[in-house]
Parts: structure tokens; C-alpha cells; sequence
């Protein structure tokens, strides 16, 4: 997860990444989400593809993401273990939103 959340583009890399994966499945140690270019992402966030592919390239490293097959290209996959960890950093996320947003509603009404 660090690999993503250290730079303002990993951050968009891993929500772009989660995203892919339908909330409804069940998780599994790899979980497929089609094709993965990384030229595609570069052209979506407008950075370079060796940006991308940088980011990408550690996250592999880590076991969190891969293609099975051709590199780049079809078989993505992202780790349950990145999927979990994004969930519950986007989980301490909003509970720290939702307790700010009570304690501010909470000042102005009462």
C-alpha cells in the first residue's frame, strides 16, 4: 500500500486499480480484473508512462499487483492483501471524516 500512497500519483494509481475490482466479488489471493496498459493510466492522469510504470513496477515487486501472461497488457491482478489494505485505509478514511463532520454539526447546533 505504501508504494501507492507516498505520491499524489500513487494515490490516483490505486483508487484507479480497487476500482476495477467489483465490490460484490470475493476476494482471492489473486483477483483478476481484465487488461491493464500502462500507457492507458498515463494518458488518463496525464504523466508519463514511465511514471507509471515506475509505480507499477514496485507494487509488482511487492507481490501486490501483476499480469499473469504478456507483460502489461491482459490477466491483471491485484493482491487481496493490496485490496484489504486499501479498504481499510479508505475505512479510517471517512470514520475520520464522519467524526469531524459530527463534531462540527454538533458545535453548530448546539
Amino acid at each position: 500500500m505504501k508504494t501507492f500512497t507516498f505520491t499524489n500519483l500513487g494515490s490516483n494509481v490505486i483508487h484507479d486499480l480497487v476500482a476495477r475490482f467489483p465490490s460484490g466479488n470475493k476476494l482471492s489471493e489473486r483477483c483478476y480484473v481484465g487488461e491493464l496498459r500502462p500507457g492507458d493510466l498515463a494518458s488518463r492522469y496525464h504523466v508519463s508512462r514511465t511514471q507509471i510504470v515506475r509505480v507499477l513496477n514496485r507494487a509488482r515487486a511487492l507481490g501486490d499487483i501483476g499480469w499473469d501472461g504478456s507483460q502489461y497488457g491482459e490477466n491483471f491482478w491485484i493482491s487481496a492483501r493490496l485490496i484489504e489494505d486499501y479498504r481499510g485505509w479508505q475505512a479510517v478514511k471517512f470514520e475520520a471524516l464522519s467524526r469531524s463532520m459530527s463534531d462540527a454539526c454538533a458545535q453548530i447546533y448546539a
